[in-house]
């Protein structure tokens, strides 16, 4: 079945450049100091592979899973990924063991999706213990406004979503993950939050 950013998967990484958009980076430098040479991490939502390519770099076995064929052909192509599924992100569970990967990073994909708590307890369930889990949600100025645990908005035909930090925090502290950084990063105007959180031991 296609999906919706199966038709810019062969600008997509273009698109990156021509609006400079760095979290990738930003995401990698928070969580290297907690990564080392030969682990195991899972990209969810890994598409074309751009937030892979510097925990590639940096010795780490990269398994990607992402719902569209396209980003999948693209990444493919750029040989940094041990394994990829292609397989719908909010389809549980996701063709994984429990506690199979030593980390989880997913960069520029919370944005897509409104109600986040599934893909968290399913990121914990194949996560290892003192494993840490990075990624990135988009925040909003005005999210004290917010009715819910979200804000939906469209976008060039995509429904996206700013989610409340609290609602962030809420969902950690529910799955016992300790945030060890934060930070805040700009794609344009639209301000990002990048967080490392470890999961218990």
């Amino acid at each position: 079945m296609p999906f919706a950013h199966d038709k810019y998967a062969t600008e997509y990484d273009d698109q990156i450049r021509m609006y400079h958009c760095h979290i990738a980076d930003v995401l990698f430098g928070l969580s290297f100091e907690f990564v080392k040479k030969d682990e195991s991490i899972l990209d969810v939502g890994i598409g074309t592979g751009v937030s892979s390519k510097l925990f590639h770099q940096a010795g780490l076995e990269i398994t990607g899973i992402d719902a569209s064929a396209e980003m999948l052909k693209f990444c493919e192509k750029k040989k940094i990924t041990k394994r990829l599924k292609q397989h719908n992100l909010l389809e549980f569970p996701w063709p994984f063991h429990d506690v199979q990967f030593d980390h989880v990073v997913c960069c520029g994909v919370f944005h897509f999706i409104g109600d986040l708590e599934d893909v968290f307890i399913e990121i914990a369930r194949i996560l290892k213990p003192g494993g840490i889990f990075s990624f990135t949600y988009r925040g909003n100025d005005r999210e004290q406004e917010f009715k819910g645990k979200f804000e939906q908005q469209e976008e060039d035909g995509f429904r996206t979503y700013s989610h409340r930090s609290r609602y962030i925090d809420h969902l950690m502290q529910n799955l016992n993950f300790r945030k060890e950084k934060e930070m805040a990063c700009f794609v344009g105007q639209t301000r990002f939050t990048a967080i490392v959180a470890r999961k218990p031991e």
